[in-house]
């Protein structure tokens, strides 16, 4: 276990490698609403400066592989190469940060984990109601329902 007194300047810190795992979709289309989201975080530096404190970054873009063109057929498809990225990053010692343009790439994210043997923890920060089932959602937004699909609902 590694215990560090904080506060810690931030070079100080041990350097991993890290697998930035771009889902540049959201609702199912690319590049749509906060699917342009992960590669702003790249044009802003993100990269650079994980670079610049020592870490390894690997960029790895997650495309769909079907030939579905519904929403759901999409998000699904998605979400199984996020678990095969996710996965891959843990089996190669590397820290897995998926950026991702919407809520549901959690489901693949703890997919990933846990393919790799990892069990998943989840700390959700978001800014609108992710808990809904089909049976509550007013709307049918399939990640308004990715924390219940989490939690067995």
């Amino acid at each position: 276990m590694w215990v560090v007194p904080f506060p810690v300047p931030y070079n100080a810190l041990p350097k991993v490698k890290v697998d930035l795992i771009l889902v540049e979709y959201d609702s199912g289309k690319p590049f749509f609403r906060m699917g342009n989201g992960p590669q702003r975080l790249l044009d802003s530096g993100l990269a650079e400066r994980l670079e610049s404190a020592g870490h390894t970054v690997r960029i790895r873009k997650v495309l769909p592989q079907g030939t579905s063109t519904s929403e759901a057929g999409i998000s699904f498809d998605l979400h199984a190469g996020v678990a095969r990225a996710v996965s891959a990053a843990i089996l190669d010692w590397s820290f897995p940060l998926v950026l991702s343009g919407n809520c549901s790439s959690a489901l693949g994210t703890t997919a990933g984990l846990r393919a790799a043997g990892s069990a998943p923890a989840v700390c959700w920060l978001d800014a609108h109601a992710d808990f809904n089932t089909p049976d509550t959602t007013s709307t049918g937004f399939l990640d308004g329902m990715t924390v219940a699909t989490l939690a067995g609902r």
